[in-house]
């Protein structure tokens, strides 16, 4: 079999259809990619942990329909390549498959140990669908991934925290209870309240535009373009599926505002700060942070650096934090600008809240 597909689609669907954040040899499936041809349609699936992703393109073969797994890291990054010609075939042979493009070609090994690996089939959307669907805003999803998902563990001791909660008002949390570390923001735009794994929002942050449908006890995001049709499926985790409680309401009710106690600093002092604790400090320090008036004072064995705020609050007050979990928040927020204001349990000042733009989080002190 013989299939002659448009180069720039290819390009951009194969981008859709293989997520490189989801090929992780914890699991073996996702190292490899599902291509298959008939005589109008080439069909390229990719299965990650928890989600799968189909990709049909219009084209043209010769032959009898065929199928071959091949290395999926190795055949996006081959396909990148290939921008040199307008069209590029793919040749199904016994052994492997060979992709021409231009006077060129190139030969993919076919995959060892395959056997188990049966494909996650994703049936088309149907107009009925299509018509009680939700627009995926995918900038909302670039920024849940780049501000939210660094926190969660999968070495959490609650496997719920290895999840991301969101709800129906539009809620996302990614949460790392052990560190007492916690984030929100309300862009997810799902319209229901479940839980999803990480895999799901790398490709919800991968699509170029698209909507979300509800078929029976999944979702099936889809991405229809003239050239091409890819569709992701993946089953949401509910807090009625006996994994227990997120907590949402709790966590949610930590961040609420105090605005009397707030102070106002630049993110890029902050992360100047933690940059240079980071590199005098020794291994196993904790930071020492004085929030006065004026500044945020941090201190360290070998260092004393003040920043500036503004609004500073009446009363100081002093905290201990583990300085990679300070430089992680601090280098993942999202404006020039942060209002900084302590967390309370009770009467006691147990952490900060920082507030930016879309997003919250919670930072609790060392004890």
């Amino acid at each position: 079999m013989k299939f002659s597909v448009s180069t720039k689609p290819l390009i951009s669907g194969v981008n859709l259809a293989i997520v490189d954040a989801n090929i992780t040899r914890y699991y073996p499936k996702s190292s490899v990619v599902y291509i298959s041809a008939s005589n109008t349609t080439l069909t390229i699936h990719h299965d990650g942990e928890f989600v799968s992703t189909s990709i049909n393109f219009k084209g043209s073969g010769d032959g009898a329909d065929s199928s071959v797994y091949v290395d999926a890291a190795l055949f996006k990054k081959l396909v990148g390549t290939l921008s040199g010609s307008d069209r590029v075939v793919f040749e199904f042979t016994g052994d492997c498959l060979i992709l021409h493009s231009g006077s060129s070609k190139y030969m993919l090994q076919k995959a060892a140990s395959t056997m188990d690996f049966i494909p996650n089939v994703i049936s088309e959307i149907t107009s009925a669908e299509l018509d009680k669907a939700i627009t995926i805003d995918v900038s909302d999803w670039k920024a849940i991934k780049s501000s939210q998902l660094y926190v969660k563990s999968d070495a959490s001791s609650n496997v719920l925290y290895t999840l991301v909660y969101v709800s129906s008002d539009g809620d996302a949390l990614v949460c790392d209870m052990d560190n007492s570390l916690l984030t929100h923001s309300s862009i997810s735009g799902i319209e229901e309240t479940c839980m999803i794994q990480d895999t799901v929002v790398n490709v919800l942050a991968s699509i170029t535009s698209g909507v979300l449908v509800k078929r029976d006890d999944k979702f099936v995001v889809a991405s229809i373009t003239d050239a091409y049709e890819c569709l992701a499926s993946f089953a949401p985790i509910y807090e009625s599926d006996e994994v227990g409680s997120y907590n949402a309401d709790m966590i949610i009710g930590l961040m609420q505002s105090n605005n009397d106690t707030s102070m106002l600093a630049k993110t890029a002092d902050l992360k100047k700060a933690m940059s240079q604790a980071s590199m005098l400090a020794p291994r196993g320090y904790t930071i020492n942070c004085d929030f006065t008036g004026e500044y945020i004072d941090f201190k360290t064995p070998t260092m004393e650096c003040k920043i500036p705020v503004v609004n500073g609050p009446v009363n100081s007050y002093t905290l201990k934090f583990n300085p990679d979990l300070f430089g992680k928040v601090v280098s993942h927020l999202p404006s020039d600008d942060v209002t900084i204001r302590p967390t309370y349990n009770g009467d006691e000042i147990v952490g900060i809240t920082c507030e930016c733009d879309y997003l919250t989080v919670v930072l609790g002190a060392c004890e």
